[in-house]
């Protein structure tokens, strides 16, 4: 007769935990991105209003904005 023979045999994944952890940094990377680029886009929208309101003044009231700009950038 013969012997019953049992195996036993343990296997341990840990490349599903890096590669969990590595998306997870990623998603939070890509959050920051996105708000970073939306306080870009309304950074970019105030310059352009900014602009336009210094060339109506400008037109008003040259001498007066030419050295209001001059004492803003020397401040």
């Amino acid at each position: 007769m013969g012997r019953d023979v049992s195996i036993a045999i343990t296997a341990k994944d840990n490349f599903s935990t890096a590669i969990t952890t590595m998306r997870n940094a990623n998603q939070a990377f890509n959050k920051d991105l996105t708000g970073l680029q939306t306080k870009l886009d309304a950074l970019n929208k105030t310059k352009i209003t900014l602009k336009v309101d210094v060339d109506k003044a400008k037109k008003s009231h040259p001498a007066r904005v030419r050295g209001s700009i001059i004492n803003i950038m020397f401040k």
